[in-house]
């Protein structure tokens, strides 16, 4: 090329020749790993040369700056052990397998150097390929038999040896080269294997090593940790897992007991100011009753907005609850601002509440029921739940408030459903959008036949989530009234959409009169999993 013969030495790229190399990043991906592969090494040099200068104007999609590294890690690397140094940035778009492929330059320094200048651009796997690499040179004696400074000599890349490797650092290398160990991504496994190590092995760490250490102190063991209880350590240690809680790791029970409840500021549950309580939310749960008795009315007053997102259990809730409600500071008519604490209101209360505040209760219940796992699956429902459905299903009304109520019907007992049906059917068009379960959707359906046997016959599909609640000669009148394919797989569609499980005798009916019919082993994939696995 013209480039070739102008340019036979390495040196800086100056004057003219930019224009000419730009012209290499214009190329197409489809062109670029052969045009690279044939151009000349002194050539090659310019490019890296230009792209280390200009890579943030060059806007190279990420595809392909991986293919220009792979074909010269794959076509000069080998003849020029040079290159490897001068990559530069473009080294962090090396793919892994290409990393696990670079020749054994682990003992040269610079060459580290350039690695670990550009492993924070790196993705986690392909530093785990440099740690690969790297661990082929490593064996668990040059590990163990190592100085003490051996992470800080060897830099970020000793963070991503393969964990058979990495557990035989020592504790002393470990402390030493702590903050290089924390800058990097460390598994669980590596973090969990730290902090033993280090709390394990030393017993007279200090507040300053603590600090260091910072979250990864919640990871040792809790024997250990407690032995350095009414130190100068302990206050950091408990400050440590408190900020682990509060960040959502879950902790043995134990533990959180031991440490936080000799914590001074948490001894006295009076003392805290409204703002810290607040702060101190998420961790209420693991202390126990006794410090949520220990709280004062106003405290929990003024912190209600924190306290009412936490996942309080029944008997925590209820002693907020209690307090709240014990000298009229919080009325029953502001049962939305209790969230999560819902669960802690008594039956007793909830059955004196009128209508509307009844409505209100549902809105703040239904964030905190139980999800279903799958969408005709029942959850198990609080009391709380189903003392709010049957007091609301005692109203007549309730058939006005059905999207109101609409959370709470799969905790509705079916006597209270049976007491509305007819007024259900009057609203029929609205009635059929809910997410009956199957007793009550038959139940409703038993009283529209009754009140017009005809409707079905004329509109059955119309039944919407009712639809599951059919029986059997109605569902197969509906087959027969049209047997072409097309009507076959709207039935079988309606039938998939429902939102209760459907009834066994139902799905038996069904596959009976589907074999019924010629075309049956076409419809398989129509019948949808919950009838397809009724076939015998």
């Amino acid at each position: 090329t013209v480039l070739s013969s102008l340019l036979q030495t390495a040196r800086d790229v100056t004057g003219d020749e930019l224009r000419f190399i730009k012209e290499y990043f214009h190329l197409p991906l489809s062109s670029l790993r052969s045009v690279l592969a044939a151009t000349h090494i002194s050539t090659v040099r310019m490019i890296l040369q230009y792209y280390n200068r200009f890579e943030n104007t060059l806007q190279l999609s990420d595809e392909y700056r991986s293919v220009m590294v792979s074909v010269l890690l794959k076509t000069y690397q080998a003849t020029d052990d040079k290159l490897l140094l001068e990559l530069g940035s473009l080294l962090a778009a090396a793919s892994p397998a290409d990393i696990k492929a670079l020749p054994s330059k682990q003992n040269n320094v610079n060459v580290l150097e350039t690695i670990n200048r550009n492993l924070d651009r790196m993705s986690l796997a392909q530093r785990e390929a440099f740690g690969l690499w790297y661990n082929k040179v490593m064996p668990p004696s040059s590990i163990t038999g190592g100085h003490q400074s051996l992470i800080r000599d060897t830099g970020n890349l000793i963070a991503y040896l393969p964990f058979h490797s990495f557990q035989h650092l020592s504790a002393a290398q470990l402390l030493d080269g702590l903050d290089v160990l924390q800058r990097n991504i460390l598994s669980s496994v590596k973090q969990e294997f730290i902090a033993n190590r280090l709390v394990g092995s030393y017993r007279n760490l200090t507040a300053k090593d603590f600090i260091r250490l910072g979250n990864l102190s919640c990871l040792a063991d809790p024997v250990d940790l407690l032995a350095y209880n009414n130190t100068e350590a302990f206050q950091v240690i408990q400050e440590s897992i408190m900020n682990c809680m509060l960040k959502g790791l879950s902790l043995p029970s134990q533990l959180v007991s031991d440490l936080l409840l000799n914590n001074p500021e948490l001894r006295i549950p009076s003392s805290l100011s409204a703002n810290r309580l607040k702060e101190l939310a998420p961790l209420l749960p693991s202390l126990g009753v006794t410090f949520l008795k220990g709280l004062t009315i106003s405290q929990l007053l003024s912190a209600l907005p924190g306290l009412s997102t936490i996942p309080f259990t029944p008997i925590q809730a209820s002693i907020i609850v209690d307090k709240l409600f014990q000298t009229n500071t919080l009325s029953t008519g502001q049962l939305q601002e209790l969230g999560t604490l819902i669960v802690g209101v008594k039956t007793e209360t909830l059955l004196n509440l009128t209508s509307d505040k009844l409505l209100s209760a549902v809105k703040a219940l239904n964030p905190h029921l139980p999800v279903r796992s799958l969408p005709y699956i029942d959850a198990h429902c609080p009391l709380e739940a189903n003392t709010i459905a049957t007091k609301l299903w005692g109203f007549q009304e309730v058939v006005n408030w059905l999207d109101d109520v609409k959370p709470l019907l799969r905790c509705t007992p079916l006597l209270s459903v049976l007491r509305r049906t007819r007024l259900l059917v009057e609203k029929l068009s609205n009635t059929s959008t809910k997410p009956w379960n199957t007793q009550q959707a038959q139940a409703i359906v038993r009283e529209l036949v009754n009140a017009d046997p005809k409707l079905i016959k004329q509109d059955f599909l119309s039944l919407g989530s009712l639809g599951q609640g059919v029986g059997c000669r109605v569902l197969q009148e509906q087959f027969g009234a049209d047997t072409s394919p097309l009507s076959v797989r709207k039935i079988l569609a309606f039938l998939r959409q429902q939102p209760g499980i459907l009834h066994t005798s139902l799905k038996t009916c069904v596959l009976d009169k589907l074999h019924q019919f010629k075309f049956f082993p076409d419809l398989l994939q129509d019948l949808g999993a919950e009838i397809a696995l009724s076939i015998p």
